[in-house]
């Protein structure tokens, strides 16, 4: 990726590059920057993406409170159903067992169980809290306008999309998009185990702030929990956290800090792409 390619991805994500240009180059960056940013590059509302078919992903939209619980103390309202033994599960038996899961109260809310997309050899995998309503309706963990920006933020760090997966913790939309009781984090935790089992990334990025207290197992406020790179056990996997692309188009004023969290994990990247082939890179160099 040149350097004015890379600058046409931070517009559309609403992040400001300063650079010196000539007037003739100056307005070539502008022509190029209107094609991927409607009613100008500064417009973060209306947000598009440089990639005229539907895409790759969908991310998916979080609670609209201000500051919601990470989790919410769950009804009395139980499911019978015989334990999993989540160890076991392959990517057939794990895609099957989520289908038809009823170990939690939202089996009877969902549409449809919603495992994950992308791919099983990822060395970067993302996570997010719980479907929304889209991602129940289309069977996508992530939906919505947010695919637009979470196109544009790996785009602008060089990640292959073909080589990420995403998920959520939650498999299913909980009601009125509401933050996932405890129970129902509990219940569907060790399907996120095995998927990490199975997957074996070499970065995890954790999107919102109920994730990532979750699988850290901390109360510590997102702010507490970026700006550095945790260790997730067993795996000793290096996690990075951030922002969640629906909270980024509502709060734009903190895609400048989630614009640092991505250098972070370009620069975890750029380190595993040294000792990693050029066919299963997730990071390619400019």
């Amino acid at each position: 990726m040149n350097q004015q390619q890379r600058h046409i991805y931070l517009s559309a994500m609403g992040i400001t590059v300063w650079q010196q240009r000539d007037k003739n180059h100056e307005s070539s960056y502008h022509d190029n920057v209107g094609k991927i940013v409607e009613n100008g590059p500064h417009n973060v509302s209306k947000l598009t993406t440089n990639i005229s078919k539907k895409p790759s992903f969908q991310p998916t939209a979080q609670p609209t409170s201000k500051n919601p619980p990470p989790f919410s103390k769950s009804p009395k309202t139980e499911t019978q159903t015989v334990p999993i033994d989540y160890a076991t599960l392959d990517w057939s038996d794990l895609k099957a067992t989520v289908a038809t899961c009823q170990q939690c109260v939202l089996a009877k809310e969902r549409n449809q169980a919603i495992t994950g997309q992308g791919n099983h050899h990822a060395s970067l995998m993302i996570i997010g809290h719980a479907p929304a309503d889209d991602e129940d309706r289309q069977g996508l963990p992530f939906a919505g306008k947010t695919a637009q920006l979470l196109t544009n933020m790996l785009n602008s760090i060089n990640i292959k999309t073909q080589n990420v997966y995403l998920t959520n913790l939650i498999k299913c939309r909980p009601p009125n998009n509401r933050p996932p009781y405890k129970k129902e984090l509990k219940q569907c935790y060790g399907f996120i185990e095995q998927q990490i089992k199975l997957i074996q990334p070499d970065l995890i990025l954790v999107v919102g702030r109920v994730a990532a207290q979750q699988l850290l197992r901390s109360t510590n406020s997102l702010a507490q929990l970026r700006n550095k790179i945790h260790r997730l056990e067993p795996s000793n996997t290096p996690l990075i956290t951030t922002y969640h692309p629906a909270y980024l188009l509502r709060q734009t004023g903190a895609k400048a800090k989630a614009w640092k969290d991505l250098q972070q994990v370009q620069e975890q990247l750029l380190s595993i792409n040294k000792r990693r082939k050029p066919s299963t890179d997730a990071y390619t160099t400019p």
